[in-house]
């Protein structure tokens, strides 16, 4: 297989233009994770533990959950904990079902920083609204659909959307507006109400 770093084939073959995008892409998003890193004397880590305990349930901000989360060692979640408990943005509560696992919780000073901090790709969702409504549903299918691949070959964490969910299925109703299927709501899905990160996922 060709490098898709390879201009001379990269130039003759979509597939390689789209992964360049994409890693492009992921460029974009790691200057602006160092940018507000920088700003507030965290790094990109803890701002993504920070941000993750502000908008998930207790239960998903352990730091097993955080590894998984993040794809990187326990050891690694455990040192950015510990740096933030020093700070005061984060303590650690004893779990309701399992005294042995702890949850990281936001005190308030770590609770008003994770509002803040949760607005770090504000810029690029700037650029997609700006984008033409009609393709957008196209984008979000194939995203979707990357991910997954990406998930099943191991290199994604588990990602709570619908196509990996017991209880979606997929194409229940082929040709409609709203082809897809949540057993969980008993309601048919239009493609855009489908989820990225949903908090009553099932694997």
């Amino acid at each position: 297989m060709d490098s898709i770093f390879d201009l001379s084939k990269q130039q003759q073959d979509l597939d390689s233009k789209i992964v360049v995008a994409l890693e492009r892409i992921a460029q974009a998003f790691k200057t602006l994770l160092w940018k507000e890193a920088i700003e507030y004397n965290l790094s990109p880590i803890q701002i993504q533990i920070l941000v993750h305990i502000y908008h998930h349930r207790h239960l998903q901000c352990t730091v097993s959950q955080l590894a998984g989360e993040f794809i990187v060692s326990r050891a690694t979640i455990s040192e950015a904990a510990k740096s933030l408990l020093e700070k005061k943005l984060i303590v650690r509560t004893p779990s309701d079902t399992d005294r042995r696992i702890s949850i990281l919780e936001l005190t308030s000073d770590g609770e008003k920083l994770a509002g803040k901090l949760s607005h770090w790709a504000s810029i690029v969702q700037l650029e997609v609204i700006s984008t033409a409504s009609c393709d957008k549903e196209t984008v979000m299918l194939f995203l979707m659909n990357l991910i997954h691949s990406l998930q099943q070959a191991g290199l994604i964490s588990t990602i709570r959307m619908c196509m990996t969910c017991k209880y979606f299925q997929r194409d229940a109703d082929p040709g409609s507006d709203a082809p897809h299927y949540c057993h969980l709501i008993n309601q048919p899905l239009l493609q855009n109400q489908l989820r990225m990160d949903c908090p009553e996922h099932k694997g």
